[in-house]
């Protein structure tokens, strides 16, 4: 088994180690970064939440089935990356991660998101790209300091008018969903620079877009009645 010698460490890189459980890390407990992923990792040790300096934990292509619950009991991680499992809901405990700033949950099997995923205020960046989501709460518009949000490749048909509360986001994926329309709310959105709508059921897009004057890429290509967008594109 492997063995953690250092205990003043505060970055721990065990990528690619074929490794079904992590070693015991608790021995450093100035850690900061553990980067694990591209292992065979189903769960994690129940006494993580020594770890009370961690910030940043990648978890990505490994072999969890539900969201690790001990996660919850790291106040400080601001970076969470679980991308490429097999996780297919998030516990509402979830959202005691207050001090996270960047949660990456790419190639999962997320069908809904909790109400609860609205108190992550510090959130600036959320990527769920190809989950198998059908719908998102209306609470996301409370995540008001996200500047990146990245829904592509799942089965959204609709987006809630809250949506429009997200007045810093800047970059805004939907591309290859199930959308027939896009809510007027859009237009709220100031801050946006790129926009994908790409690959969806859309047969117009609302006026108020013109409204969001920073807009630099559109990406609208591959919807039924809507002549293709070309590339920096800006609707007038």
């Amino acid at each position: 088994m492997l063995r953690i010698r250092k205990h003043n460490t505060t970055s721990l890189k065990l990528d690619r180690h074929g490794l079904q459980q992590l070693p015991d890390v608790t021995v450093c407990t100035q850690l900061r970064l553990i980067s694990a992923r591209d292992n065979q990792i189903t769960s994690l040790p129940e006494d993580l939440d020594l770890l009370a300096h961690l910030e940043h934990l990648n978890l990505g292509s490994n072999c969890f089935s539900t969201f690790p619950l001990i996660l919850t009991s790291l106040p400080l991680l601001k970076v969470l990356h679980l991308f490429n499992n097999n996780i297919t809901s998030l516990p509402v405990s979830f959202v005691s991660l207050t001090s996270l700033t960047l949660l990456n949950l790419n190639d999962n099997k997320l069908e809904y998101l909790p109400d609860s995923i609205g108190e992550l205020y510090g959130l600036t960046h959320l990527s769920l790209h190809r989950n198998q989501l059908q719908a998102l709460p209306r609470s996301i518009g409370k995540l008001r300091s996200l500047r990146e949000l990245n829904l592509g490749d799942n089965c959204l048909q609709f987006l809630p008018y809250e949506l429009g509360d997200l007045r810093l986001l800047q970059k805004l994926a939907i591309y290859r969903n199930k959308l027939e329309q896009v809510p007027y709310t859009i237009g709220s959105c100031t801050s946006l620079t790129v926009l994908d709508l790409a690959i969806n059921r859309l047969m117009l897009l609302p006026s108020q877009l013109s409204k969001c004057e920073r807009l630099k890429e559109l990406y609208a290509e591959h919807n039924p009645l809507l002549r293709e967008v070309p590339v920096n594109a800006v609707p007038v």
